[in-house]
């Protein structure tokens, strides 16, 4: 009788959230007066605000080089969309290897067999293919993630320190939803969303301007904008927001034709050395670069691009499957917006005025 009402409850907390959060109305968003889209004042509490207008939807936003304030990767779905959804768990999962948690590598092509005489023989399967996906637990601890983070870790680890990725999607599964479902209501808590969650405050607005704003920067960079050394420096500190943000391709191909540049320029081994320790948590590097020698790098990581491109569109399917297969435990539709929203997540639409 006791695990009968605690689902009723659950069942009642899910529809009453779905109730104060479904719907989005751009028309009753708010802005901050006398600002440009995107900045946040000093003294935000005391800053005077106001309800979007047609002209505010029509204004430029700034492309921005750093990610947005106090947010996490995979909080930009919600700020953008008002939902949360596959690619924000997957973002999630890339930050945690991006910062050393683990490591991930595709064995497509390295698999062995052995035949009726045992000799034996190599097969080579599929590249890229979901089978392959291998994650590794390293030595990190993971005692300084922030508990969201810790359980979706602990739940990939659920069965070993090595685990394939269909059999850590199985294991995440309660985690993945719980994620989900902790940042849609934090939004509300953080004071990006107002207390009903229909219209996003003007801390919200604003950073959804710098979330669009620093989309169109990691999907349009230009080799010319990054020096060879910057860029071994924030490749992979900004792959879980490409990733988040739906251009992980986009990036990724920026730093292939950068290498590929560098290469062809004579830059040696010191610059070959920092750009793989950046890219240390990709298990693919170490066969793909010959150590002391720079030469490939650009080919490497063009294969990095098409395993990380892989890698997020198998967890985007895994994240669709999850969070939209029924009403009650799908978490991510309380911000659902029904429209287009385009680059600019529905801050601009103008269908909603």
């Amino acid at each position: 009788m006791g695990f009968i009402f605690l689902i009723l409850a659950v069942v009642l907390t899910v529809a009453v959230l779905s109730r104060l959060l479904g719907g989005s109305d751009d028309a009753h968003d708010e802005v901050f007066e006398g600002v440009a889209p995107g900045i946040i004042p000093a003294s935000e509490t005391e800053a005077p605000t106001r309800q979007i207008t047609a002209a505010d939807r029509k204004l430029p936003v700034a492309v921005r080089f750093e990610a947005p304030e106090r947010m996490r990767p995979e909080e930009t779905g919600i700020i953008r969309d008002r939902n949360t959804s596959g690619s924000d768990v997957a973002a999630a999962f890339i930050a945690m290897t991006v910062e050393g948690y683990y490591r991930i590598e595709n064995r497509a092509g390295d698999t062995s067999e052995t035949t009726d005489t045992g000799t034996p023989s190599t097969t080579k399967p599929a590249k890229n293919t979901k089978d392959n996906w291998i994650i590794t637990r390293t030595d990190k601890s993971p005692d300084d993630l922030e508990p969201l983070r810790r359980n979706l870790y602990e739940s990939i680890f659920a069965t070993g320190d090595t685990v394939a990725l269909e059999a850590a999607k199985a294991n995440m599964r309660g985690a993945a939803l719980t994620l989900q479902q902790e940042i849609n209501t934090g939004a509300i808590t953080k004071g990006w969303y107002t207390a009903g969650g229909a219209s996003r405050t003007a801390v919200g607005s604003a950073l959804a301007a710098q979330t669009a704003g620093f989309q169109e920067y990691l999907g349009r960079a230009e080799q010319k904008q990054l020096q060879y050394e910057e860029a071994a420096g924030i490749f992979s500190r900004f792959l879980p927001w490409a990733v988040g943000l739906g251009v992980a391709k986009e990036w990724s191909g920026h730093f292939a034709d950068i290498a590929a540049q560098a290469e062809a320029d004579g830059y040696g081994d010191a610059l070959m050395a920092t750009w793989a320790a950046d890219l240390a948590w990709w298990t693919g590097m170490a066969m793909l670069l010959n150590p002391g020698m720079f030469d490939g790098l650009g080919e490497a990581i063009g294969e990095l691009s098409e395993g990380i491109e892989d890698f997020a569109s198998d967890m985007l399917s895994f994240g669709s499957e999850l969070f939209d297969e029924d009403p009650f435990t799908r978490f991510g539709g309380i911000f659902e917006d029904d429209t287009d929203s385009g680059v600019f997540g529905g801050l601009f639409d103008d269908d909603n005025l």
